[in-house]
């Protein structure tokens, strides 16, 4: 298991390096600058230039591979709605190891494990462990901000498509017509 000492935020990208830091320096929100529990997104910078593009995020997780290997810490950046690892950081030069578009993913924190997180597409579905669960909810919100930038739709956007469901299939339940609902 890897031990995420640190958080560091710059050029609107998240790490989360393997070395511990020696800066204990407290940030507005009361934790230290290199805390893994500062919130994503947090120093975003208002004049971005394009506000819709969530930030990168880039770090360690641990990977499951198969029985045989087990779980396998790589280097991941998540970019433009696209997931990619590498064996290290240091080794990222040598090409990504594999990739996932998370436009039409499916991402599911594990039911028992505070610091898994699964993914999901078509038939395929990866695992992978963070450090701790703060860090893995850090991903889950970076994993779904990517996910629906990519997929065109804003949280808001999003959040009015499933009121439409719901209202879609209560009518329904009360024993009422579309038609009927919609009746001036």
């Amino acid at each position: 298991m890897i031990s995420v000492e640190s958080l560091s935020y710059s050029n609107q990208s998240l790490d989360f390096p393997l070395k511990p830091s020696n800066s204990d320096t407290p940030s507005v929100s009361g934790l230290s600058s290199n805390s893994p529990e500062r919130l994503l997104g947090s120093d975003l910078d208002d004049s971005s230039d394009d506000e819709t593009r969530p930030p990168p995020v880039k770090g360690n997780l641990n990977k499951w591979t198969n029985i045989l290997h087990g779980w396998q810490e790589r280097y991941f950046v998540l970019k433009d709605g696209v997931l990619s690892y590498y064996r290290s950081e240091a080794e990222m030069d040598q090409g990504c190891r594999g990739s996932i578009r998370l436009r039409n993913a499916h991402v599911q924190p594990h039911p028992y494990d505070d610091c898994r997180i699964d993914v999901s597409l078509g038939d395929s579905t990866w695992y992978f462990r963070c450090s701790s669960e703060s860090v893995r909810q850090q991903w889950i919100s970076g994993i779904e901000k990517h996910r629906l930038a990519e997929s065109g739709y804003s949280s808001k956007c999003s959040m009015l498509s499933l009121n439409s469901i719901n209202s879609l299939s209560t009518c329904g339940k009360r024993g009422q017509s579309m038609s009927e609902k919609w009746a001036i």
